[in-house]
């Protein structure tokens, strides 16, 4: 079915200004803390409403400068760098030369429309050979070619689609509260731990319950009932094993598969999982001259070079998995250390001030067997590993649940646009969903 809604050029329902820079050689055009006025940035693009800025500007700098005043409500459109990143002025602003203000009259295009209209736009203004060049400006700008339906329709889509945007916005916000709230937990198990009530020890809350119950260490105050011990140590004690992954003699690109057992490498560890889209494979036969490397339930797998921060615990579904280059291997039994609690030290500031402190190479830091054997763990018991794994992993489970919802939220989204912004789908302004 063809669009029955008119092409119209950008030029023709909305006046396009381009912002400015004032001198950065003279300080009185730039503002301190909160003074002065909003001055937006690409950096600033990635909020939909942008009502603070990381720079602001004097009045000074805007009378002596080429700057334009973008009032609340405006549409924003990234054209340099990052070509269709949008926002709405959430107040009065001014904006630098890469962002260029869609002023439009509301009685003709609503404003929210454009926010939303504007990224499809501009994504054929790269591609469109009557206008695409080394660098968009204003005149091309104008060339872009914009739907138009009525404008009580493009009210009523724009609502929608704000809807769902406010609906991410907040399931965002959540998400970044459940990391704070994952950071804040960490922290204190693995520095505090649990105790027999089952709750984190805090002496000031508690102090009858947890009197002299916290001693120095070399990793700082920790519950008097926990070991410091160096990870050889409790390797050898539990005989266990710190190994480097195979060379590339012992593996090639070439022996890659389809199809066949995964090879774990740094980019596949993603946080505290593995990211297996993209995972390299080896077949059987090759898994099996490789034995060594082979991976059990409770191995940790920790990248060698690169990002050092980059470990996983290594669970039921990665079993007979293989530890690939790049990588490091170490093996404590559960009995000893449980591998998600080693895990956690390792990624969080008790380990990684240890790890990077010994770390060796110039353009690519790089770990080995001998650095990562030195370090500090703290080793609470075996059963208050586990509560603590347990209690993060209640909340990673909310996290899980959230963006979830939150892909669900964004591919939503994304279907309506399709339908909504291209007529596939009518909208009818009085209905209520």
């Amino acid at each position: 079915m063809s669009n029955p809604w008119p092409t119209i050029s950008a030029g023709r329902v909305a006046r396009i200004e381009i912002g400015g820079t004032p001198s950065r050689n003279n300080p009185v055009f730039w503002a301190r803390g909160q003074e002065g006025y909003p001055w937006v940035s690409i950096a600033d693009m990635r909020a939909d409403i942008i009502n603070d800025t990381n720079e602001r500007i004097t009045e000074i700098g805007v009378r002596g400068s080429n700057v334009k005043r973008v009032p609340t409500g405006t549409p924003l459109m990234s054209f340099k760098l990052t070509v269709g990143r949008v926002a709405i002025a959430g107040t009065d602003l001014f904006t630098n030369e890469a962002i260029a203000a869609f002023h439009v009259d509301e009685n003709e295009v609503s404003p929210r429309w454009l926010f939303h209209l504007l990224p499809s736009a501009a994504s054929m203004v790269v591609t469109d050979s009557a206008i695409k060049g080394a660098t968009l400006n204003k005149a091309k700008l104008q060339m872009m070619e914009l739907v138009h339906p009525p404008l009580p329709e493009q009210r009523r889509i724009a609502e929608i689609l704000d809807t769902l945007d406010e609906a991410i916005r907040k399931t965002e916000q959540v998400i970044a509260k459940l990391q704070q709230m994952k950071q804040g937990l960490l922290h204190d198990l693995l520095t505090r731990g649990i105790d027999e009530n089952g709750e984190l020890r805090d002496p000031e809350r508690h102090p009858e319950r947890h009197p002299e119950q916290f001693k120095d260490s070399p990793l700082g105050r920790i519950p008097r009932g926990w070991e410091v011990r160096r990870l050889d140590d409790v390797v050898r004690d539990s005989k266990g094993l710190i190994q480097t992954g195979p060379f590339g003699s012992q593996l090639h690109a070439h022996e890659y598969v389809a199809e066949g057992i995964p090879v774990i490498m740094p980019q596949d560890i993603q946080g505290d999982s593995i990211d297996s889209i993209h995972i390299a494979r080896i077949t059987p036969r090759k898994a099996r001259e490789l034995g060594r490397h082979q991976l059990k339930v409770n191995d940790l797998v920790i990248a060698r070079r690169g990002d050092l921060s980059r470990c996983v615990a290594i669970g039921v579904n990665n079993n007979d998995w293989l530890c690939g280059t790049g990588c490091l291997l170490a093996r404590t039994p559960e009995s000893s250390m449980i591998a998600d609690w080693l895990a956690s030290v390792y990624r969080h500031d008790l380990g990684q001030r240890q790890i990077l402190a010994q770390a060796v190479g110039s353009t690519m830091i790089n770990l080995n067997g001998k650095i990562l054997a030195r370090l500090l763990v703290p080793v609470p018991s075996p059963a208050e590993q586990r509560q603590c794994i347990d209690r993060m992993s209640a909340i990673k489970k909310m996290l899980f649940t959230e963006q979830s919802d939150l892909e669900k939220l964004r591919n939503l989204k994304q279907g309506l646009m399709d339908d909504l912004l291209t007529c596939r789908v009518r909208v009818k302004p009085e209905e209520a969903e």
